[in-house]
């Protein structure tokens, strides 16, 4: 059963492929089918097959010989870990579909705000909905929906008060909905957990960079979707445990 899913995991990571590279330039995920970015030829059905394909061509478009990015092979086989992951974590139930969407979630809004600086709602309002619906069965669609307004709250206010002291744009409207969303999925408790991870791990990466690139710290500007994504992975398996450590250093009163 693992190796089930891990195989149809491969085929949704070709989608996956499919979904970064056409959402953010506007273009159908239907039609046209799958074809070179380089020559525009139309791939054929044993070209499109995970990862094999790749082998099988030796890394080249069978009809102009151009290189196929490395990309692809590996976004497919992330798609066959995240189906494996899912399934090792919940088994046979609605609990392994729900990782597996927010894995794949997060995966392809990383890879798209990394290289496109865009959060895609595309990519959000279907898993979204998922968890209305996954939401109202555990019983939990009220906290759900408090959570995710009170992070947008939060969100714009972070917005705001940045753009008022930096004197121009300091987070996307994009990094407020994906926020939401974000917190509509793991709750308000894990969602602090979430934002301290975020904004920690990107304010080191941007420290970093700056100091490498020699550039004013203020003048660089990173997506901050992949930093929400970690923060959310983290909050996922050990909101928890993190919050209860957090709160054990703090000794009871009386």
């Amino acid at each position: 059963m693992a190796f089930l899913f891990f195989f149809v995991g491969l085929f949704f990571g070709s989608f996956f492929n499919v979904v970064i590279y056409r959402v953010p330039r506007d273009l159908s995920i239907v039609r046209p089918g799958s074809r070179c970015p380089a020559c525009s030829t139309p791939i054929a059905w044993y070209g499109n097959i995970p990862l094999l394909s790749y082998l099988f061509l030796r890394g080249r478009c069978e009809a102009c010989k151009a290189p196929i990015a490395l990309r692809y092979p590996l976004v497919e086989l992330s798609g066959g870990l995240i189906f494996l992951a899912g399934y090792l974590y919940g088994g046979l139930t609605l609990s392994a579909v729900d990782l597996i969407l927010l894995l794949s979630t997060l995966f392809i809004v990383t890879w798209i705000d990394f290289t496109h600086m865009i959060i895609p709602w595309e990519v959000l309002v279907p898993a979204f909905l998922w968890r209305v619906f996954y939401n109202i069965r555990q019983g939990i669609i009220g906290e759900r929906i408090l959570s995710f307004l009170l992070f947008f709250a939060l969100m714009w206010l972070i917005a705001f008060l940045g753009k008022a002291f930096y004197k121009k744009e300091a987070m996307g409207g994009g990094d407020i909905y994906y926020t939401a969303f974000l917190a509509f999925f793991i709750g308000w408790k894990n969602g602090i957990i979430l934002l301290l991870t975020a904004a920690l791990s990107a304010a080191l990466i941007g420290y970093l960079y700056a100091f490498i690139t020699r550039k004013n710290v203020r003048e660089t500007m990173l997506p901050f979707g992949p930093f929400l994504s970690l923060g959310a992975l983290i909050a996922y398996f050990w909101g928890d445990l993190l919050l209860a450590w957090y709160m054990g250093l703090f000794p009871p009163v009386g």
